[in-house]
């Protein structure tokens, strides 16, 4: 990158990214500073509806003052539809679960609008990105301020 944008690049070099490399789980990040960015992009899909519910409280407390929450989960609606595969790679365990064939430890739970709904409840504000007009988009996508 530095090569071909070094503008960029030097941009980059001032962003905080936090990655627990030790371990990879978001559940035992200890973050210790505020934030004005948090991005949660394709994994909160992968944990209970309570534990998902603590991540975001966890992470909604790393926020500056003004800071805001990127969030992105795969749905219920659009997940199965999106891959035309899912459904023979997984096994349904209901409306929302399912556990992967291959890897029986992989489980996603697929979040509908009242999970969304529960986790915007815990900001002041949310901005909603659930555009009708693109119907082949995966995710749905809520940027939510402290």
């Amino acid at each position: 990158m530095q090569k071909y944008n070094p503008s960029v690049y030097n941009e980059f070099l001032n962003l905080n990214l936090i990655h627990d490399e030790a371990n990879g789980d978001i559940r035992n990040i200890e973050i210790n500073r505020k934030y004005d960015v948090i991005i949660i992009s394709d994994v909160i899909h992968f944990f209970k509806p309570k534990i998902r519910l603590e991540i975001v409280e966890k992470l909604k407390r790393a926020l500056s003052d003004k800071g805001l929450i990127y969030i992105s989960a795969n749905t219920s609606e659009r997940m199965p539809k999106f891959h035309e595969d899912f459904e023979l790679k997984t096994n349904k365990l209901d409306h929302k679960t399912y556990q992967s064939k291959e890897n029986l430890e992989y489980i996603y739970y697929l979040l509908d609008e009242t999970d969304f709904k529960k986790i915007t409840e815990i900001f002041s504000k949310t901005h909603w990105f659930n555009d009708s007009n693109k119907p082949n988009r995966l995710n749905e996508i809520v940027i939510c301020e402290k």
